[in-house]
């Protein structure tokens, strides 16, 4: 009898236990999210829409099951929202009892580290009261709620962090309280003053939309133009590399920008560039001697354009490397441009260049400058708001 008891409790010891804190969700929730993350046109971005809602509805959950006497405000979540439901990866616009909260999805083994977009941690729009650990057991169709962190004590440590070269922070999963009765407390007996965020200036629409696609779209690394290994990587990303362009060595500081009429005689790219690049430096600007080119053609509604990149890097006095980037904006075909287009670069502060075409078969162009720890974004748009975003370009040298 002993022996068949000893079995038994090895068998048993075998089974899974079931987690007590962890928050079925009913097929039409799963159905739901799905439903949601085919709305992202993005394909890469579908997968974590799809968390992102599932961390949503099992939050949403979990807050019946404990604490119905608090109020959920989902109305603005981000899983609501395609262009960016995806893009992040938290589920953000949500409040319990006025606070704003952002959860985090984690895999269900996860690492000591968590994995936590910029944007969350340096944006007035986007920084919560409270950060959430949502764990999500796909398979077993569960969430756990893990732990939070209040946000004024991760950024009273950020500079403990280090942001990596995709633009996220890695955040010790040691820094947060596991036990989410605390985290109820504060929903049912404090007030949002009660926790003291910074005063972060609040972006315009067009600048908020520069800062989704800065801080989580995949950038091109523009240093490995000037590697060997170049052509597979362009090509992949839709760009046609040019040989190397002649110029006068010297970078000038960021901001140069105009709007010069070079005819196009139906030229190879190569041949158009090069004379379009003798015109911009008649108006004072100078390109590194690593100079390298490539460009994209795309359509802007019914306008087909071409964007030529420019970039080259120096290495300054101070031992430290400064790139820059010469955005020329102009036609793909013998169609003439539209009279009110309208070339623009962003980076995390804003617009740093915007110009107008000024005449007729002109080119647009713009010259930034920066460290390797920065991006940009170079859109092109109409008065009439249509706009089209290049994928940022960084410089990630090895």
């Amino acid at each position: 009898m002993t022996y068949a008891t000893d079995e038994l409790n090895l068998l048993f010891s075998e089974l899974e236990t079931p987690n007590i804190d962890a928050i079925a969700l009913p097929s039409s929730r799963l159905q739901e999210a799905a439903n949601l993350s085919a709305q992202v046109t993005e394909r890469s971005q579908q997968w974590q829409a799809y968390l992102n809602a599932l961390a949503l509805f099992g939050f949403e959950a979990w807050l019946e099951e404990r604490a119905p006497d608090v109020r959920l405000d989902r109305a603005d979540a981000s899983v609501f929202a395609p262009f960016q439901s995806g893009a992040i990866t938290a589920t953000l616009g949500i409040t319990v009892n006025q606070f704003r909260v952002c959860l985090i999805p984690i895999d269900s083994e996860p690492s000591n580290l968590v994995s936590f977009d910029r944007i969350i941690v340096e944006t007035a729009e986007y920084l919560p009261h409270f950060y959430v650990l949502v764990e999500i057991n796909e398979e077993q169709e569960q969430v756990i709620i893990k732990g939070w962190l209040r946000a004024d004590l991760l950024l009273a440590r950020q500079s403990e962090l280090r942001l990596g070269t995709d633009w996220k922070y890695d955040v010790p999963l040691a820094w947060f309280d596991d036990d989410c009765d605390n985290l109820l407390l504060y929903w049912r007996c404090a007030s949002p003053s009660a926790i003291a965020l910074p005063n972060l200036a609040i972006e315009t629409n067009r600048d908020r939309l520069a800062w989704l696609q800065l801080l989580t779209q995949p950038a091109i690394n523009t240093a490995q133009w000037l590697q060997e290994e170049w052509q597979a990587i362009v090509n992949d990303l839709t760009w046609v590399l040019l040989p190397p362009v002649a110029s006068a060595s010297g970078l000038r500081s960021a901001g140069i920008s105009g709007a010069i009429a070079v005819p196009s005689n139906n030229r190879s790219p190569f041949a158009e560039l090069e004379t379009i690049l003798t015109a911009i430096e008649r108006t004072g600007i100078r390109l590194p001697s690593n100079a390298r080119a490539a460009y994209q053609d795309f359509d802007l509604g019914e306008y087909p354009l071409r964007l030529y990149a420019v970039i080259g890097s120096e290495q300054e006095n101070d031992g430290e490397i400064a790139w820059s980037l010469l955005a020329i904006l102009g036609k793909a075909t013998d169609r003439a441009l539209p009279a009110d287009l309208i070339l623009r670069i962003f980076d995390l502060t804003g617009v740093l260049v915007e110009r107008q075409l000024e005449a007729q078969g002109a080119y647009l162009f713009a010259q930034v400058e920066g460290t390797p720890e920065e991006r940009f974004l170079v859109t092109a748009s109409l008065a009439d708001g249509t706009s089209r975003s290049l994928p940022p370009f960084s410089f990630q040298a090895e």
